[in-house]
């Protein structure tokens, strides 16, 4: 399941970003809590910040969440860590500039978890807008199996209302 916010229960000025478990072979919603994160943890961006920054917080072992706005990219946000939540709220934009990705995450971590952004270029043709890159020593599909990457509500747009171009 998709990432969210809650309010801490014991104190409702302090928030906490909520990781579902993996379930396999199910239907339906599961109320088991999976890991609370508190916001300690947890950088959130905001319009204008930049992905270079971003990406410190990321790479010091914060996860990320991603106000509402549009975020001009001069870097991809890039995930070097396992276990890591990159989270959009209100379909943040995330525009890459100059044919590179948006988000580029590492192959072989296990547990890295993208939702609810909406990618489009800003100004050429990206051959690729986001790339989960792949791993293929077997230590890290082990690894991988049992905690798996997860996507969610990733909406790529292309042409947008400012741009006249195209992905390949």
């Amino acid at each position: 399941d998709k990432p969210y916010i809650s309010v801490e229960p014991g104190d409702h000025t302090r928030f906490q970003l909520n990781v579902p478990l993996l379930r396999r072979n199910s239907r339906g919603a599961s109320w088991e809590p999976g890991a609370s994160i508190p916001f300690e943890e947890v950088h959130l961006a905001l319009p204008g910040e930049t992905a270079t920054l971003m990406n410190t917080y990321l790479a010091s072992g914060h996860h990320l969440v991603i106000s509402p706005g549009i975020y001009d990219l001069e870097v991809p946000i890039h995930v070097t860590l396992p276990n890591i939540v990159v989270l959009c709220i209100g379909l943040a934009t995330l525009r890459p500039s100059n044919g590179m990705a948006a988000i580029l995450v590492d192959g072989g971590l296990p547990g890295v978890r993208i939702a609810g952004c909406l990618v489009e270029p800003i100004d050429q043709s990206s051959g690729t807008l986001v790339q989960w890159q792949r791993d293929l020593a077997p230590s890290s599909l082990r690894n991988t199996f049992d905690n798996p990457g997860h996507i969610h509500d990733l909406f790529v747009r292309v042409g947008g209302p400012d741009n006249q171009t195209s992905a390949k």
